[in-house]
């Protein structure tokens, strides 16, 4: 069954354009300066009463596609770990924040939800021995209110958080990552622009576009509530791709 990915929304994000200036200091020493901003990522991971959206990716190439995890920060230092693939349940873990060349997010204590991307003793993803090859500790890069970008200090993955919208729990919003998951779900697709026509075949969470020069290219995506993200724009035909909405009209 072929099903139409319809383009919804095309962006780039800047992260210069939304993270504050922030000129160098030089009447304080380095320690001082990573002091400071520990303690800044520790109060932005505080700031989102209602917890952060994660766009995980594990494995280095991110042959494995994305998936979505949920942290919810407390100020004695607990963690409250979530992920699509364990539906409602959630499971409460050690954070701290530690200097390593720079800030950086780690998860101290074992967490099955968490640690399931990254177990190697899992027969998931490449099977035993490998797993997921996910990580669980991150360097923070840049971060506002807003949005959070953290590298995943194994794979060098950008993962991107961001807060989850008042008003909605994460038991909703897994609800509805379930759902489109499952909808939207083949291993044929079109993409269609300016009403030509690309073929695309999935494995997994990756997606394979044939170009019209026979060109393909390997996508990488994560579900959403309305449909799916590429874990980087795309360019075909010209246009810049990254975000879709599914259209159930076109199963």
């Amino acid at each position: 069954m072929k099903k139409y990915l319809i383009l919804y929304l095309i962006f780039s994000v800047s992260l210069g354009s939304c993270v504050q200036d922030v000129d160098d200091v030089f009447d304080k020493s380095p320690s001082e300066r990573i002091e400071e901003a520990m303690k800044y990522y520790d109060n932005l991971l505080l700031s989102a009463n209602n917890g952060w959206i994660v766009e995980y990716y594990p494995e280095a190439t991110q042959k494995y596609g994305g998936f979505v995890l949920y942290f919810k920060f407390e100020a004695n230092d607990k963690v409250t770990v979530g992920s699509e693939l364990a539906g409602t349940e959630t499971e409460e873990s050690v954070y701290s924040i530690k200097a390593d060349m720079g800030p950086t997010l780690n998860f101290d204590s074992y967490n099955s939800i968490l640690n399931y991307f990254s177990d190697p003793a899992l027969n998931v993803g490449g099977g035993t021995g490998l797993g997921y090859e996910g990580d669980y500790e991150f360097i923070l890069e840049e971060g506002v209110a807003s949005e959070i970008i953290l590298r995943g200090k194994k794979t060098s993955n950008t993962i991107r958080m961001t807060p989850l919208a008042d008003g909605t729990t994460w038991e909703q919003y897994v609800e509805e990552i379930q759902l489109m998951s499952t909808n939207g779900v083949s291993t044929q697709y079109t993409l269609t622009i300016e009403e030509e026509y690309y073929p695309i075949s999935a494995s997994g969470r990756v997606f394979t576009i044939t170009d019209d020069t026979q060109r393909t290219v390997n996508a990488p995506f994560i579900f959403a509530p309305v449909g799916l993200k590429f874990y980087e724009p795309v360019m075909i035909k010209g246009n810049l791709l990254q975000n879709f909405v599914f259209d159930p009209s076109s199963e």
